[in-house]
């Protein structure tokens, strides 16, 4: 590791270290419990708490929570919003492609009420301008049309297509981008055009198709190179905001702070308007561009008024939502249920159990109590955190029960009464988070080591260097306790390569593949003049446990406490979890089964993610094997999406040229297409043969989110991933649009604090207020915990 890059790497751990070590001197007197009864996500660190990490989260959604008595008129507020904007289908300007593939997330402390702090400049000009936009995908984009100059992606369709810095891309992407723009399609790309194509395989002739294309799509497209210059652009050229001279200030104000949402359905447009700002908004309605006739919605108090006076102001309350109904004819429509929803309107709750340590009659109860205060579905969530690590062993024979017989017989009772109530039951198809448990033994996730030597000219006749227990392994249990086992040595060797270091830079150059030279355990090898080093690249189990689970095995006192992720990389790895989760659960449930599976947000972790099908998939795609450039495609410190948020990794070895970000982009695009090929489509097909819908978190999994969102039959973000922010939320929003699902969820009220009570009713207003503008119709609370005593009074 070069003197400098050393030197940051401990400059930036030190920081991490200062950061913690005020939890690991207070110890107790930080911690932060509810007086009694259990709650998950506690504030605690460095004790003998079993913790999510040193930061609580809300919300405690419970009786015992002040805010609880306000519930019941909030879910009031909640359902009329569903009610409203799953009118019909939606209507939206703009389809700006979202070439990322990933959302890079990150520790958002503080941010929860302030969730688009960290908006992009774009999505908030376009927001405030009265624009709504979808994000599409590279796919979606290659398989759109133009029909009579819009454009029609999936179950959509679109004034206008929107590209940003789009730096790389395929030539069949921007040979797309020509098409659609010489058939009519309005076009507008703001900052820079691809300089080359994406990849390794043919780079030469695929930079020179770039480098013809880009000309012949800069002279077809409205080009500009601010957003203030997209703006007036896309005004000059008729793509106006459909509302845009209908709603101003009355006193001629700059309404920044305005997000929109629409929904058409017959005559009728449902608009929602949420005022994202600390002032009150005074809106003076131009009537001639309305349909009449005009209604002005109010979700809180069901009010439903007609605008019979001109000069009659809107006015929107500070981060308060007010929905516009204009026209009639809306067959879907009925003032009577936007007044009392249907009870499948409400929003849902995530409910907790301490794994099986649940009595009947305490279920029952509780699945009443949310019921009265105005929730139409619930999921259940089994976790063993919050609670002390003494506490754990000393019940581990009830609360270590997940999946046996004595959990289904709690399962059911609360099945049939959700049955009479009319409530709906989703269920976290699995314990804990990520998917797998101790059952996971034929096919747990899996990663690449790689282990190197310096050799110099001359014949060289060594033993391989052999692989060390990675970096990651030891930041990623700092920040949550107990995630990765002991190191796996039960490693395999797969490739062995070696490059020449340059003497100038330190990159790497001239790959050679060794295996002809490889016997047994040593290498037999003349290396050419030069420095070179030698990389031994080895596979094995990244024994990484899945968090807070409570199946039998995983206790955490157990000696082989262990409770694998599933290969998420191979189709092996997702048949496994339906031959010894889904089948048997379905079985056990009946006659009874949940609406959904519920898979959570996808926190994997590997030095690098790896399969035993990677090899031979990635060479059918790329057509070159990668197992030369293998050093390339490795991060400083792996591959973790709980340490990342922190410190991001860096490339372990770089090139003089773009052959190593070439090679890596390879690398990221055949794991994705395993990601979503063997794992999300295959328990999405049997979810479907089962008449189980799937609900998906797809991020912080590999690949391209929006993608991933679409296999989905109910896509579901979250507010505590990337805090929450409005362009965020949109990629669950966007790839339900496009899919064409009539539902789209958050977990919401969630942020990281040391209050977990922190929220008061004009958050959870605000909070939903900018979910549902951002294309959210329904709201996932995040949650309510089975009352268990665990804590001292």
């Amino acid at each position: 590791m070069p003197f400098m890059v050393r030197a940051l790497f401990y400059r930036k751990f030190i920081v991490l270290l200062l950061l913690f070590l005020p939890f690991f001197f207070l110890g107790k007197f930080y911690t932060r419990t509810p007086e009694v009864m259990w709650y998950p996500f506690i504030t605690s660190a460095f004790n003998d708490y079993y913790t999510a990490g040193p930061f609580g989260m809300t919300s405690n959604v419970r009786e015992d929570n002040p805010v609880w008595q306000e519930i019941p008129a909030i879910n009031k507020s909640l359902s009329r919003m569903s009610y409203a904007m799953t009118r019909g289908q939606p209507d939206v300007d703009i389809a700006w492609l979202y070439a990322e593939q990933e959302w890079p997330d990150k520790a958002a402390l503080g941010e929860g009420l302030t969730p688009n702090k960290s908006e992009s400049e774009l999505s908030r000009s376009l927001a405030h301008a009265g624009f709504v936009y979808d994000r599409v995908s590279q796919r979606n984009l290659l398989d759109a049309t133009n029909i009579e100059g819009a454009l029609h992606v999936g179950a959509m369709k679109y004034k206008a297509l929107l590209i940003n810095d789009l730096l790389k891309c395929s030539p069949k992407l921007l040979e797309k981008i020509l098409r659609l723009a010489q058939q009519g399609v309005p076009v507008f790309w703001l900052g820079e055009m691809p300089a080359r194509a994406e990849g390794w395989s043919d780079a030469v002739a695929n930079d020179r198709r770039i480098d013809t294309l880009r000309e012949k799509v800069q002279g077809r497209v409205h080009k500009v190179e601010t957003v203030q210059a997209l703006l007036q652009s896309m005004h000059d050229a008729g793509i106006d905001f459909d509302l845009s001279p209908s709603v101003q200030s009355v006193k001629g104000e700059v309404l920044e702070g305005l997000r929109v949402q629409r929904r058409v359905s017959g005559q009728s447009v449902f608009v929602l308007l949420f005022n994202d700002s600390e002032q009150d908004f005074a809106l003076s309605l131009n009537k001639p561009f309305f349909v009449e006739p005009l209604y002005i919605l109010n979700p809180e108090s069901g009010e439903l008024n007609s605008l019979a006076d001109e000069n009659e102001a809107l006015v929107i309350p500070a981060r308060r939502s007010r929905i516009l109904k204009m026209g009639e004819g809306a067959a879907d429509w009925n003032e009577e249920d936007w007044y009392d929803p249907p009870i499948a309107f409400r929003p849902y709750i995530r409910w907790w159990w301490p794994g099986n340590k649940v009595d009947r009659e305490e279920l029952l109860k509780e699945l009443r109590v949310l019921h009265e205060a105005g929730f139409g579905g619930v999921e259940i969530q089994t976790l063993t955190i919050g609670m002390r690590k003494d506490f754990l062993e000393q019940h581990a024979d009830e609360i270590y029960r997940v999946g046996t017989s004595a959990w289904f017989d709690h399962l059911r009772p609360v099945f049939k009464e959700a049955h009479n109530l009319g409530l709906k039951v989703d269920l976290t198809l699995g314990s804990g988070w990520p998917t797998g448990g101790p059952f996971v033994t034929e096919y747990p996730e899996q990663q690449l080591l790689m282990a190197s030597a310096d050799l110099q000219q001359g014949n060289a006749r060594m033993a391989l260097p052999k692989p060390q227990s990675p970096t990651y392994i030891r930041l990623t249990n700092l920040v949550i306790d107990d995630t990765i086992g002991a190191f796996d040595h039960n490693y395999s060797l797969q490739a062995v390569s070696a490059a020449e270091v340059s003497e100038d830079s330190g990159a790497l150059k001239n790959f050679i593949d060794l295996k002809a030279f490889v016997d047994g355990e040593t290498l037999n090898w003349k290396a050419p003049g030069g420095e070179w080093k030698i990389f031994a690249f080895y596979q094995n189990a990244s024994r990484h446990n899945v968090f807070g689970s409570a199946f039998p095995g995983a206790e955490l006192h157990a000696v082989n406490h262990q409770a694998y992720v599933n290969d998420h990389l191979n189709k092996a790895g997702a048949q496994e979890y339906i031959d010894k989760l889904g089948e048997p659960w379905l079985q056990a449930l009946a006659p009874y089964k949940p609406q959904a599976f519920f898979i959570d947000s996808f926190e994997l972790i590997a030095e690098l993610p790896w399969s035993s099908v990677f090899r031979e998939t990635f060479l059918q795609q790329h057509g070159y094997d990668i197992a030369p450039y293998l050093p390339l495609v490795f991060r400083r410190y792996g591959e973790s999406k709980y340490f990342d948020m922190i410190i991001p990794s860096s490339p372990a070895f770089h090139t003089d040229d773009l052959m190593a970000k070439r090679i890596r982009e390879d690398y990221e695009s055949t794991r994705a297409r395993l990601f979503s090929e063997s794992y999300v489509l295959p328990l999405k097909e049997w979810m479907q043969q089962n008449g189980v819908l799937l609900r998906l978190q797809a991020h912080g999994g590999y690949g391209d989110y929006l993608d991933n969102y679409q296999l989905a039959d109910i896509p579901e973000s979250e507010a505590l991933f990337a805090a929450g922010s409005f362009d965020f939320l949109k990629l669950a929003s966007s790839a339900g649009h496009v899919a064409g699902r009539k539902i789209i969820s958050s977990e919401s009220f969630i942020l990281l604090t040391r209050d977990f009570n922190q929220l008061q009713k004009e958050d959870y207003y605000y909070l939903a207020g900018n979910a549902y503008a951002a294309g959210i119709n329904r709201l996932m609370y995040h949650g309510y915990a089975y009352q268990l005593a665990v804590y001292d009074e």
